[in-house]
């Protein structure tokens, strides 16, 4: 047995099932031939959790805990939080934990105090590869000193979480500035509520937080999905970012971004693969200024998710915009290295040739003709 699921009914909850210390005994029978624990009870009591988490702390087969429907006032217990302290620090061989909570209530789900918990558990635990968070609240002072930690997982995601004050003195001191050696890779910030608490002091308190996460130093793959965002302008963090870290995709969901100014640093960055901030790219200008910058300057974007009814409005900018992509998608960036030779040019296109064979292009020497004009002297 790989999976297992301690689930509270079927779809429509038919039974109840309750975490008890007694249960947790019975369910620690079963984990020594796990890899992948899903537990979803109808009650969480004290007690039960912390047995729990103490037995998976000694598994040496579960590589995966999903956690489900936990109470908020439990991450207040101190038997809990030692528990999931334990856990991390003794089961290396867990890669993805992930934690929901029960309730979006802004007061009893603060995890300030748990975040400094798990950074304490993380000393001592390579192993932890992703950590998911979800309906929780936080304030940004405590978002940053977690992330900036240099023990941090390489993924993490803050699921439906909302920002609210700082309570905690210890963390008004830390300045949130990422360590040298995080881990950080990949991040996602996301919410489906109005997530901050006051947005006269939150929109400053957000920012700081962006400003902190523009500085993670091996960041590749950054989500911001923020409802109600639209008068949050990100543009000097993101651009931040994609001048001095090696981002590959970038994804904009809610706050605002300035198109000429994310264009303009679009022409210099060479790592970013993949852009999905369709709200940049609405109006007719804004397309144009992008196959601009494609045409151009940045030769190594691969991918650009544009509003749906693009190709149908604008056209002529949609289908350039599409061409250039697929041109980067081809090669193009290597054939404008100065040192390319004539047999690059020629690989270049025997790789279009056979991609051409599985997938074919509705106008091959178009594309042929786009490549080679990158390096003219070489068969002019």
């Amino acid at each position: 047995m790989k999976e297992f699921k301690l689930l509270s009914g079927c779809y429509h909850k038919c039974f109840g099932v309750k975490v008890d210390r007694l249960e947790a005994e019975l369910i620690s029978c079963l984990l020594p031939r796990l890899q992948s624990f899903h537990c979803q009870p109808t009650v969480w009591n004290v007690e039960g959790l912390s047995a729990l988490l103490d037995c998976i702390g000694h598994q040496k087969r579960l590589n995966e805990f999903r956690c489900l429907e936990i109470p908020p006032r439990l991450f207040q217990e101190g038997a809990v939080v030692s528990a999931f302290t334990s856990l991390l620090k003794n089961n290396r061989r867990l890669k993805v934990l992930k934690l929901f909570l029960a309730t979006e209530d802004k007061e009893e789900s603060r995890v300030d105090t748990f975040l400094q918990s798990l950074s304490n558990g993380l000393e001592k635990n390579e192993g932890l590869k992703v950590l998911e968070l979800n309906n929780i609240s936080v304030s940004a002072q405590a978002a940053k000193v977690f992330l900036s930690n240099k023990h941090v997982s390489e993924e993490v995601h803050f699921n439906n979480f909302r920002l609210v004050s700082s309570c905690c003195d210890v963390l008004k001191n830390h300045h949130g500035t990422p360590h040298g050696s995080n881990k950080v890779t990949k991040l996602a910030l996301s919410t489906n509520q109005a997530f901050l608490e006051d947005n006269r002091h939150g929109l400053s308190e957000i920012l700081s937080l962006l400003n902190c996460i523009a500085r993670l130093p091996k960041l590749l793959d950054l989500t911001l999905s923020l409802t109600d965002a639209s008068n949050l302008n990100i543009t000097e963090p993101i651009v931040h970012l994609l001048k001095n870290a090696s981002l590959k995709k970038l994804t904009i969901r809610g706050p605002t971004l300035e198109t000429s100014v994310l264009c303009e640093a679009l022409q210099t960055t060479i790592d970013l693969r993949h852009l999905d901030c369709p709200r940049c790219f609405v109006s007719r200008t804004s397309q144009t200024l992008l196959a601009q910058i494609l045409k151009e300057h940045n030769a190594t974007l691969q991918i650009v998710r544009l509003e749906k009814g693009c190709a149908q409005q604008h056209v002529i900018e949609y289908k350039e915009i599409m061409y250039l992509l697929e041109l980067n998608r081809m090669g193009r960036a290597i054939l404008r290295e100065p040192n390319t030779s004539k047999a690059t040019v020629i690989k270049q296109l025997a790789e279009v040739q056979s991609r051409g064979q599985t997938c074919p292009l509705q106008d091959p020497l178009n594309f042929y003709y786009g490549l080679l004009r990158e390096a003219p002297g070489l068969w002019v």
